[in-house]
């Protein structure tokens, strides 16, 4: 089986480091640049199957380049190192299709464990860090849904009843699926035809349509955010320097 092709975009400590301790590593082996002057994420897209990012060392519009990678049919999955508090970079690196967040430090092991896990297709954040990610995640996707044009007059109840109207659903069923009375529904409707300046439900379903609003049964089908689970147990990346020695330790 061919080993596994991970490029470390990290100061030169930390790469030195894990090439060391990965070369007695028969499924891993680190991609070396054949230039100096060659970018990481074209160096990535050429030959890694998985990137450790170490954020430590400001890698260039770092963001954009995961997505550009992970818009490739065989692109390869990323591992960002951040420092620990750094929350708001596990949001970026989920919005990019970074595949695992660690802090800037784990053991050796426990990133080596990380990156097989990624390259095998699983996810790994932090379980601590998990409801942040899953919060930012629900509000883009939100914000993504949010009607404009139109129907950016619209409450969020009268865009639901108004998705359910693109489905073709009747005023009974709409009112069971929001547990709410006909009458409320019909409320609602009316509502909808006033803001929108039309007379009735195809009028209404026509616009919606025209401005891309997605029907009900296809917002429900789309509405789950899942992430796979973090490793088993913590994981800390510890740099130590003492003059010219590094050595990566466990916790």
């Amino acid at each position: 089986m061919r080993p596994v092709q991970v490029l470390v975009v990290a100061d030169r400590l930390l790469h030195d480091l894990l090439v060391a301790r990965w070369s007695g590593e028969p499924s891993l082996t680190v991609v070396v640049p054949a230039r100096a002057d060659e970018a990481w994420d074209e160096l990535a897209a050429r030959r890694a199957d998985v990137v450790v990012l170490d954020l430590a060392v400001r890698p260039s519009r770092w963001e954009r380049a995961v997505e550009l990678l992970r818009e490739r049919p065989v692109g390869p999955r990323v591992v960002v190192l951040a420092e620990p508090g750094d929350d708001d970079s596990a949001c970026d690196a989920a919005r990019a299709g970074v595949s695992g967040w660690l802090p800037s430090g784990s053991s050796v092991e426990d990133l080596t464990e990380t990156v097989r896990l990624v390259h095998a297709g699983h996810g790994i954040y932090p379980s601590r860090l998990l409801a942040t990610v899953l919060d930012g995640m629900r509000h883009d996707v939100a914000e993504a849904r949010r009607p404009t044009g139109r129907l950016s007059a619209l409450t969020e109840r009268e865009v639901e009843v108004l998705r359910a109207l693109v489905e073709g659903l009747s005023a009974r069923d709409i009112a069971d699926h929001l547990d709410v009375a006909v009458n409320t529904v019909r409320t609602h409707t009316h509502r909808i035809f006033r803001k929108l300046g039309v007379h009735g439900r195809l009028e209404a379903v026509r616009i919606a349509r025209a401005e891309r609003l997605a029907p009900l049964a296809e917002v429900a089908e789309h509405a789950g955010v899942t992430a796979s689970s973090p490793p088993s147990r913590p994981v800390r990346l510890v740099r130590e320097q003492e003059e010219e020695v590094g050595r990566i330790v466990d916790p």
